[in-house]
Parts: C-alpha cells; structure tokens; sequence
C-alpha cells in the first residue's frame, strides 16, 4: 500500500495524500466543481498524482465535474452503507484506494452488480474535443468556435460561462477575450453552460504561429435508443461544419452514457466510443499518415482546403466492431503522433 503523508494545512482541499494518490471525500448528494474541488485537482495535477473523489452511492458528480475528471485522469470511488468501497464507473469492489491505480489489479476484485445500462433510462450525450488554430492573436473573438458548435448541433448558444460552479457571469464573448488575452500566453480553463444541459470548457495556448483553441463540450441528445442510430451523421456534420468555418487541427465526437442533466451517478454504462476524428493538415503533418492509404483502406473522407487537405473518419457499427476498426486506425497514424494530433504528447495539452 502507498505511504500516506501528514496534509500541509495550507492544502485543505485534500483529505487524503500518498505518493500515488490524492483523496477529495464529499458528503454532498451532488458534487460540483466548487473552487475548493478545482484546487484539488489542480494540486494534484502539479504534484503528479492521480486525483481520487470519494462520495456516498446515492452521490451524482456535475458535468462539468465529471468531465474535469476524465480530462485530468482522476478516480470516483463510492463508499456504500455496508462500508465496502466501490469504483463508481467500473463496477469493481475495492481493498483500498490503490486498486483504482492498476488496471489488471482492478479488473480482477469482484463485480459491485451496479445497476447497469438496461436498468436505469440513462442520458445519450455527445463528447467533442476539438482543436482549432487562430492567429494573430489582435484578430481573435474567443467563443465563436464554441457558437458554431452549438449552431451545428441545433443547440441555443451558451448563456453562462466562470471558471468554478455555480457559473455566475453572463456569456459574453467580449469579455471571454479581455479575460483571455489578459491571461496569455495561457488562460484559464473556462467552463461555460448553454440551455439544455450543455457544457463545456475553452482554454487558449499562445504559440510562435498563433493561439490554439481546446474546446471540450459534453451535450445531451436524448436517450441512447434515440441517440445511438444517427448520432454518426450528426458528428460528420459537426466536423465538417466546423472545418468549414475555422482552421481546424484536430477533433473527435464520441457518443456517452450519461444520467439526467448531463450528470453522472453510480452505475454501469454504455461503453464511449468515438464516432467520427477529423485530422487536419497540420495533424497529418505531424503524424506523417499516409493520406491515400488511410483513404484506401480505412474508409476516410477527403475534405479539401484552401490549401491542404484533412481527412474524416466515421465509425459505425457494432461496439466491437468499432474497437476494431478504431485500434486499425491507430496502428496506421501511430499512438505517439495521434497524441501529438491533439496536444497530448506532451503531457501538457488537457
């Protein structure tokens, strides 16, 4: 087991630390991403540990919580009334906190039977990532990228944005630049709500060549019966709409199970899966993909620029079908340079 440390008093945001591991433990029914939970997962990120939530089984994380978590790696273990503690995604009992660090370790402690995916009507939602290039920087709106997207997707455009919950300050692409430019060469992460659900996160990355945009959006779209069937459609549309109207680097839409609200509770879930990646010039660049093989051979579309071409992919299908089709993919552009496609090579980029 990892060696536990006394918590400095100016940390008060961890109940927990080891040399592995941080431990956040909430009493809340809901838990959002208070200033207090953003200082957690900050500290842990610059400590390089994994972040670890603990709540009660019957506890729900906010969206915009649950998708700091994923971007940050972080962990949500649920301790249930007989005191045994649970992994709240992966439906795993757990001898201790560590169990969550290793995945063979994980996979092999007994099923929890959480309620599962044909249990409980749960919410489909479309996950995005993009990745867009602007320059200069004088000539910058930041957030109409973020309009677009919602535009594409028939959604209304955001009217709340702040940087923890509650999100107190009217949208405002305006002010969304003054506060960035002010903040550069990087900004903040801003999170930012739109009617129906909706949420997302900007963040902007000054460059030699200009300013790289992340955009990270999860959106409700109905029930996974509803959902499932046409949501290919919806994310080639999204994509190629978006590679219209901006210089594109790269993006991913993938389909999500998630719970009313946009939130998320403890149970088992449909498992997420990408539906459509576009890569652009500078991507393709970076991978040194090989265009026609990919085109050939892997089904992707040629989308024409001004000057170079991108290329889009759909995955349909069975679930294990799409696996499949996803890790050809990979093997062809290469882990390492499809990290590189979207900023994360480095470590440094989510």
């Amino acid at each position: 087991m990892a060696r536990t440390d006394t918590v400095p008093r100016i940390l008060p945001a961890i109940d927990e630390r080891t040399d592995r591991y941080v431990a956040f433990m909430s009493p809340r029914r809901l838990v959002e991403l208070t200033p207090g939970l953003a200082l957690f997962l900050a500290t842990a990120e610059v400590d390089g540990r994994v972040p670890i939530l603990v709540t009660s089984e019957d506890s729900e994380v906010s969206g915009l919580l649950a998708m700091e978590m994923a971007r940050s790696g972080g962990r949500w273990a649920v301790r249930r009334r007989d005191g045994v503690v649970v992994d709240a995604l992966a439906n795993r009992e757990l001898s201790s906190l560590d169990d969550l660090l290793d995945a063979k370790l994980l996979a092999a402690r007994p099923h929890a039977d959480l309620a599962g995916p044909d249990d409980t009507e749960g919410t489909a939602v479309i996950g995005l990532e993009v990745l867009a290039h602007h320059r200069p920087l004088a000539e910058i709106e930041m957030g109409r990228v973020l309009e677009d997207t919602c535009d594409l997707l028939g959604l209304a455009r955001p009217d709340v944005f702040g940087v923890t919950e509650p999100l107190t300050q009217v949208w405002d692409r305006r002010r969304l630049t003054a506060l960035a430019r002010h903040e550069m060469p990087s900004s903040s992460r801003f999170r930012v709500g739109a009617p129906g659900d909706a949420w997302f996160t900007l963040k902007y990355d000054r460059g030699p060549t200009g300013v790289v945009e992340r955009l990270r959006g999860w959106v409700p779209v109905g029930t996974w019966e509803e959902a499932e069937p046409r949501v290919v459609d919806t994310a080639e549309r999204l994509l190629e709409g978006l590679h219209r109207g901006t210089t594109m680097i790269a993006g991913i839409v993938s389909l999500m199970d998630m719970d009313s609200r946009g939130r998320q509770g403890v149970r088992r879930r449909h498992m997420e899966l990408p539906r459509a990646i576009y890569l652009g010039p500078w991507a393709l660049r970076e991978t040194s993909a090989d265009r026609e093989l990919l085109v050939r051979e892997f089904g992707a579309r040629e989308l024409r620029g001004t000057r170079e071409s991108s290329l889009l992919f759909r995955f349909d299908g069975p679930p294990k079908e799409i696996v499949l089709q996803l890790a050809r993919g990979i093997s062809a552009v290469g882990v390492p340079e499809m990290l590189a496609a979207f900023g994360l090579g480095d470590g440094n980029g989510r």
